[in-house]
């Protein structure tokens, strides 16, 4: 029986889209996902690697590779389970606010409205300063002791810069994922049927219309008929799909053995992310013992605390987040930093494919730090110099014997410029592959409503449709476009 609502991508914005439209009254939504689908949180099923928020898990995942420009490639982590990677995140709940949806097509009335709407189904609440692991903590006090404000919320988009335990969708010391947030709310409905360790391969497409999606479940080829199709696999999966179907720049798809079908040459274009680099640091003994005690406790949490700050490049704009963390690799050996993060890159890279094959991965060219202003450079620049006046303060200064990384000897502004350029890695938060604008946009892929443009009756409705990553962690965008998505969709039954 062909569905109303073929959902490709069980992630955060998949689980919101399918659950808005169940909630709408759509009754024959199809949801596909590549990974495997644990069922309700109530079964209990879910492994414990996916559930505990205070590490990031290294399975369920997509093994991808980026191309970090000088020809080498770092591991770029994507998850591959219903929930996407709000399984593996640290579940931090950062807003975007209405000067970073202006160009993604919204107003701040829709943006505040899906807001609560989201906020309503997504349970958030501040880490307790009693609840922080020891480096957490110590990072927090040495923020306020250097002269960073303590706020209420750094989450919140219209607050105050400063430093503060976020807000984290963690209920009784489990990650509450898009899954429970959302699918939980209609499983039992029958609205929804999750077609799980499914990979999807290409969209079959009539001239201006979808009318099937083809994959492959457990080695047997399936096709899914719909009215309408709604892309929610990523800002790497989304462009993929689109350009194995067709749609993208004609030249580099006949390279590729693909028969054009629509010339959009914004598919896969506008791949940006938060660019930042790392500050690590030797414990001293006394440090590393009372690491070891919190361990054995089970309070030792990667990430719980963010500080959000301004650069001299900001123009009024927050465009920094400062956060520490620590981890702990399969030897037992301990990292404890500080994260430095860019929020306004103006550096943009591509996704393309190696070939027609779903199952070769994209190639994935962030292009960090290529601006030619040199923007992204000079905020890093300015946070690595914030880094380390919090590092002078206490208590973190009586914590840590020195700076291993980039070391205290690294202090002009030619070596940490070096410095920057060669340890950059990204935030985790791609955006903008099949970003929004106006049809007669050659870099626009979808307009304000999510369609595609030049398709009557596919969507697209994740982190791909961000035009420009906004100045937050972007797991609660994704959430946000994926209810605005499936509201909108029910509405036009």
């Amino acid at each position: 029986m062909p569905f109303d609502v073929v959902v490709i991508g069980a992630g955060s914005a998949g689980c919101a889209v399918a659950a808005a439209l169940a909630e709408s009254g759509v009754r024959r939504i199809g949801l596909v996902e590549a990974g495997p689908d644990y069922g309700a949180r109530a079964a209990g099923r879910w492994p414990a690697a996916l559930l505990d928020p205070r590490r990031g898990p290294d399975t369920h995942d997509w093994n991808y590779e980026m191309d970090r420009g000088d020809g080498t490639t770092a591991p770029e982590s994507r998850a591959r389970v219903v929930s996407g990677c709000s399984a593996h995140n640290q579940c931090a709940i950062v807003r975007p606010g209405p000067d970073d949806c202006r160009g993604w097509g919204w107003t701040a009335a829709e943006l505040a409205a899906v807001t609560r709407a989201v906020s309503q189904r997504v349970p958030s609440a501040p880490y307790a300063d009693g609840e922080l692991a020891v480096w957490q903590r110590t990072f927090l006090d040495a923020a306020v002791a250097s002269g960073v404000r303590r706020v209420a919320d750094v989450g919140d988009p219209a607050g105050p810069d400063g430093v503060a335990p976020f807000h984290a969708n963690v209920v009784n010391g489990v990650r509450f994922n898009a899954a429970f947030a959302f699918l939980d709310r209609v499983r039992g409905t029958g609205a929804v049927t999750v077609l799980a360790d499914t990979l999807v391969d290409r969209l079959e497409l009539d001239r201006a219309r979808a009318v099937a999606v083809h994959g492959v479940r457990e080695g047997t080829p399936l096709v899914l008929r719909a009215r309408r199709f709604v892309l929610c696999a990523g800002t790497y999966g989304s462009p993929a799909i689109l350009l194995r179907s067709g749609v993208g720049p004609p030249r580099e798809l006949r390279a590729l053995g693909i028969a054009p079908t629509l010339v959009r040459p914004g598919v896969g274009r506008n791949l940006h992310d938060h660019p930042g680099v790392a500050l690590e640091y030797e414990p001293r003994a006394a440090s590393r013992r009372v690491w070891a005690a919190e361990l054995a406790a089970g309070r030792f949490y990667e990430s719980q605390v963010l500080l959000r700050a301004r650069s001299r490049r900001a123009g009024g704009r927050a465009d920094l987040h400062l956060a520490p963390y620590q981890s702990q690799d399969a030897s037992g050996e301990w990292s404890f930093g500080m994260l430095v993060f860019a929020l306004t890159p103006r550096s943009r890279g591509r996704l393309s494919l190696h070939g027609a094959d779903p199952t070769q991965p994209p190639r994935i060219e962030l292009g960090l730090l290529t601006d030619r202003a040199g923007h992204d450079v000079a905020v890093l620049l300015d946070g690595l110099r914030l880094a380390r006046r919090v590092a002078r303060a206490q208590p973190l200064a009586g914590f840590v014997a020195r700076e291993l990384t980039p070391g205290a000897r690294t202090a002009s502004v030619a070596a940490l410029r070096r410095f920057i350029r060669a340890e950059v890695t990204n935030y985790s938060h791609p955006v903008g592959t099949c970003a929004t604008g106006a049809a007669d946009d050659p870099a626009a892929v979808v307009g304000p409503d999510g369609r595609v443009h030049g398709l009557r009756n596919v969507y697209a409705a994740d982190a791909s449709v961000l035009r420009r990553i906004p100045r937050a962690n972007t797991n609660f965008s994704c959430f946000l476009s994926g209810w605005r998505a499936g509201m909108r969709l029910g509405r036009r039954r």
